[in-house]
């Protein structure tokens, strides 16, 4: 009695009532203890299943079925669900629905529309939003916030956006700022103006700030309470800055779009959600998206496998393909990244996959060059072709003990690579341990031996390869693609020979290629000359290979540590600073640390605060105030690598106009590797001029000046 009339007095506080207080309400009206020995019913009693929830009664006969179903609901059994759900959908609690329209996201995710008819299970969706919406169904708002996915998935714009319409209008029980993040999500994938989706942010904002002041900790300048321990504050609704983030980034606000991730980063250092990593690497230019792995190796554990995958894919993309001393230089740089990026991986707790060793053997070929069979003069260059190979070959065979699953994908890589050096029986060697090691041959082997066979100017094993790739064709019902033909072709062009030109003129005939295929076919038909570069005549190939070698024993070394002992993986405190990912660190030049903490202690914390007391350690193993300092740091190298692939991209847009021609990627193989190396704080060109001059103090006063005002411009505030 005492503590109910306390909270009334002081609601926030009862326990602040005065004690004499409590002495004078002790007594009021005291209900006397009594026995009462009425019967009890067990059976009357509603009972909470294991969600909490007291679902309406059902008939005892079909009680057994619902149980059923949500049991099916707790363990992902589908057909349970499928079946069961049409007759006992009313009895589901909130977190039920919740599980439900987890279950079925999941299950579209794992389904390949090319190996499956995705149709029923959409239609499902689209039954259970009208329960939803007829109320025949509990609805919770995470359970919404999987719809919206589906359909921005599913590419089910239109579903989406009515769903979407009808969801603005609902209560907290159905709609919140969770819900909110997922509709900015499927709107900037369907076309939406990014004005249109900050005025919804906004709206989100200003509707769920509540309590806990969403708005102001979701603000780029906000302030933490204290930047050494964990937020305390609950229920920040992450979706929704998640959603702001991936609407900038694809509309491209790429400096509003960083400081939303910044913001992320700030508030939850050690579990930022993935998918703000993740859209970097898929979306925003090469440079960045190496920062933002090497960010997520720091932060998280458990990376997704295809973020690895696609981020190696364009590394081997942004080799060069043209052979010469720089080149050869700047695709080693770019193979020693990819080994720290999986090196970094595996540290994470990742798993080394097949598709990561082949894509370290295709990044070994785009290091040698053709030399054809003819050609005599160029003994070191072929010498160097055939160490190169054999140091593909080691990788796998080094690398095979620690990947899940068999190599065969890495064996059709390297008998490319034989084909490509010239070595017809390393280039059969490879095909023969494909087999070996359980490898099912398709259309990318047997198109690898049409390539290796023009390599080797082998006429017959090309007529002879070549017709297995129509076989399995047609064995497979598949017309033959414009891949086939330009493998055909430029094993031709490598032959130089009269003989195999008709035979492609025959098969282009025979086979009644499109009118399309054969014009591409025949605008290639110029033989290419080999012409070695003036640089490589005299160039010492010993020292690309010597340090090949020297990386490859590293990274088995440490990767063969990490997987026999989890527990000796490196710690993520070190990842900023440990010599292992320092190729992932965009700048190799020292930076001014003093003047960088000053100018992140000025931005990050009130004069008016309490100095930190002890500090704590996140998740990830680092200290919170060292790691969010890193992150801050971080960003700030990311801002300054976006804007300078921002003025070559409208540099690069201008000359297209001006010229009538295509706009290409402004960001070349040299733009890309001086990003990641170059410095950030370096100032624009009209603060250049500026020399620091004088004495040890005034030298670190506009030493400070430079780096606040840099960073502050890269942030987009007032200097």
């Amino acid at each position: 009695m005492y503590k109910r009339v306390a909270s009334t007095i002081c609601p926030l506080a009862p326990f602040l009532v005065p004690r004499s207080a409590a002495v004078c309400l002790r007594n009021i009206h005291q209900v006397p203890v009594r026995s009462f020995a009425a019967r009890s019913n067990p059976k009357s009693r509603p009972r909470p299943n294991r969600d909490g929830a007291y679902a309406a009664r059902v008939d005892s006969k079909h009680a057994r079925e619902l149980s059923r179903l949500r049991d099916a609901l707790y363990e992902g059994k589908w057909n349970t669900v499928e079946a069961l759900y049409p007759t006992f959908k009313e009895h589901l609690s909130p977190i039920q629905t919740l599980r439900l329209t987890n279950l079925v996201h999941s299950r579209l995710r794992n389904l390949r529309p090319e190996w499956s008819d995705t149709a029923p299970l959409l239609q499902f969706v689209d039954d259970i939003v009208l329960d939803l919406q007829a109320g025949k169904i509990a609805p919770h708002p995470k359970a919404y916030l999987h719809l919206l996915s589906i359909y921005k998935e599913s590419r089910q714009y239109i579903k989406g956006r009515e769903l979407w319409q009808w969801l603005e209008a609902q209560d907290e029980n159905s709609c919140d700022a969770w819900v909110y993040g997922g509709a900015l999500e499927l709107l900037v994938y369907d076309g939406e103006p990014l004005e249109k989706l900050e005025k919804i942010y906004s709206q989100a904002l200003l509707r769920f700030s509540g309590e806990n002041f969403t708005d102001y900790h979701l603000s780029p300048t906000a302030i933490l309470p204290d930047r050494g321990q964990p937020l305390v504050v609950k229920g920040i609704p992450l979706a929704l800055l998640q959603g702001i983030f991936t609407a900038r980034v694809l509309s491209g606000d790429w400096r509003n779009a960083y400081l939303a991730f910044d913001t992320a980063l700030r508030l939850y250092p050690d579990r930022t959600p993935t998918r703000f990593f993740e859209l970097i690497v898929y979306e925003r230019p090469l440079a960045e998206a190496v920062m933002a792995f090497s960010l997520s190796c720091a932060s998280r554990p458990a990376l997704p496998p295809k973020m690895l995958t696609y981020l190696l894919n364009r590394l081997v993309d942004k080799q060069s393909g043209r052979f010469n001393v720089t080149k050869i230089a700047q695709n080693l740089k770019i193979f020693e990244l990819m080994l720290d990026a999986i090196r970094a991986y595996v540290a994470t707790g990742g798993i080394l996959d097949t598709r990561y060793v082949s894509l370290l053997v295709t990044a070994l070929s785009n290091m040698v060059t053709w030399v054809p069979p003819s050609e005599t003069r160029h003994s070191a260059l072929q010498r160097y072709n055939q160490q190169i190979a054999r140091i593909a070959e080691r990788i796998i065979e080094s690398f095979s003990k620690y990947v899940a699953g068999p190599v065969s994908t890495a064996y059709t890589a390297l008998a490319a690579l034989g084909g490509k050096v010239g070595d017809g029986d390393f280039a059969f060697h490879a095909i023969e341990r494909f087999g070996e090691v359980g490898g099912v041959p398709t259309e990318i082997t047997y198109r690898t031996m049409v390539s290796a066979a023009g390599y080797q100017g082998d006429a017959e094993g090309l007529q002879a390869a070549w017709k297995v790739v129509v076989n399995h064709a047609s064995r497979h019902k598949r017309q033959l693609g414009i891949t086939d033909w330009n493998t055909l072709s430029r094993a031709v062009r490598m032959l130089q020979s009269g003989e195999t030109d008709a035979f492609l003129e025959a098969q282009l005939e025979i086979l009644d290629a499109p009118d399309g295929i054969r014009e591409v076919v025949r605008s290639k038909s110029k033989r290419p000359v080999f012409d070695i570069d003036p640089s490589l005549v005299s160039f010492d190939f010993s020292q690309i290979t010597h340090r090949l070698t020297s990386l490859i024993n590293t990274t088995e070394a440490q990767i063969g540590l990490m997987l026999a002992d989890p527990a000796t993986a490196v710690n993520r405190e070190d990842f900023h600073s440990n010599d292992m990912l320092k190729p992932l660190s965009p700048s190799s030049s020292p930076e001014p640390m003093e003047a960088l903490k000053a100018v992140y202690d000025r931005l990050t914390t009130d004069p008016g605060q309490p100095p930190s007391g002890a500090v704590a350690i996140d998740a990830a193993g680092i200290p919170f105030d060292e790691h969010r300092f890193q992150n801050w740091l971080a960003v700030n190298k990311i801002l300054a690598m976006a804007e300078s692939n921002s003025q070559l991209k409208n540099a690069a847009i201008d000359y297209a106009f001006q010229s009538g021609r295509a706009v290409r990627d402004p960001e070349t193989t040299e733009v890309f590797l001086e990003n990641l190396e170059g410095n950030w704080l370096q100032a624009p060109v009209e603060a250049r001029s500026r020399v620091i001059t004088g004495g040890e103090e005034h030298k670190n006063d506009l030493q400070y000046e430079h780096v606040r005002d840099r960073v502050l411009s890269l942030r987009g505030l007032a200097v």
